[in-house]
């Protein structure tokens, strides 16, 4: 939450793919500089507490909540960058996250490796999705241990412009 409320996100358009109740969302689109925060959320009780967070934060203006899978949001490459939140089946939602992002936009890829597994894996499945390539990582964090050898991690991944290969 911290790291995203210190991003530089202006004029940005962003994609919360997994918003919650907004532990992310609010944040960012309160000190990021962001232009508008399209803010999923799947259950309703956390959707309901969403809107209300955006709202006694201020930031309904810039939040945009959308109750509803994220995979069925319509629109090609209109995101600036997209925060991919989830751990264990993340990539499984990688496609709609290549549908949304623009040309140059970053991906924050959550997920959780065997510790010594993270970079091998991450590039398994962009290399996938992208080709050899169609994107850069500019860097890897541990976000914190989730078992034991296992770490949640997260990846910033740029999608270059010329991602011709790249599922969506």
């Amino acid at each position: 939450r911290m790291r995203m409320r210190r991003l530089d996100c202006s004029g940005e358009t962003v994609v919360d793919m997994f918003a919650g109740i907004g532990y992310v969302t609010l944040p960012l689109a309160r000190f990021s500089g962001a232009r508008r925060v399209f803010a999923c959320e799947k259950n309703p009780e956390s959707y309901r507490f969403l809107v209300e967070n955006a709202r006694d934060n201020g930031v309904e203006d810039v939040v945009v909540p959308i109750l509803g899978d994220n995979r069925d949001l319509p629109g090609r490459a209109f995101a600036d960058r997209i925060l991919m939140g989830y751990v264990q089946t993340t990539s499984e939602f990688l496609p709609a996250a290549l549908r949304m992002i623009r040309p140059g936009g970053v991906i924050h890829y959550h997920d959780t490796f065997y510790v010594g597994e993270r970079d091998a894996r991450i590039k398994e499945i962009f290399d996938a999705a992208c080709g050899d390539g169609g994107y850069e990582i500019e860097s890897i964090r541990e976000v914190k241990s989730f078992a034991p050898s296992v770490s949640h991690y997260v990846a910033d991944v740029r999608i270059r412009p010329s991602r011709r290969n790249c599922s969506r």
